[in-house]
């Protein structure tokens, strides 16, 4: 920019401006999927201030779980869940105090083991043998 006084150009005045990158997540992965839980994990690049993660199940059935995972961290276990039951999982990155990019999974606890043919043997006085299949 530059100016004109008299007629004359003035000296011209430059200056640079750089936009702040926003910070990304991706990669939001389920894994270690047991009969009460799983873990979620997630890449992000960039700064947070912290990611909030919500666990319901699709029809809204059971109460919504929320958890508040520090910005250092990139997983967290999710436990206490009902065995053969599908979730929604939500994970969502704070950034400036906005909520910034929500991702979505899927995932499903397992059933829990089913026992049968239990058998109770080699008793005695104080023991006893088990064995199932």
């Amino acid at each position: 920019i530059y100016g004109i006084i008299h007629g004359q150009p003035t000296k011209p005045l430059h200056t640079e401006a750089h936009t702040a990158t926003k910070p990304e997540i991706s990669n939001l992965m389920i894994s270690n999927l047991t009969s009460d839980g799983f873990t979620i994990s997630w890449t992000a690049k960039g700064t947070f201030e912290s990611f909030v993660v919500d666990v319901t199940d699709p029809n809204r059935i059971f109460e919504t779980s929320e958890h508040s995972v520090s910005e250092t961290l990139r997983s967290i276990d999710i436990s206490n869940l009902s065995a053969n039951t599908d979730y929604v999982i939500y994970l969502t990155g704070l950034y400036q105090g906005q909520h910034l990019q929500t991702f979505s999974a899927f995932a499903t606890t397992e059933a829990e083991p089913e026992v049968s043919n239990l058998v109770v043997s080699d008793i005695t006085s104080n023991s006893f043998s088990l064995s199932w299949t």
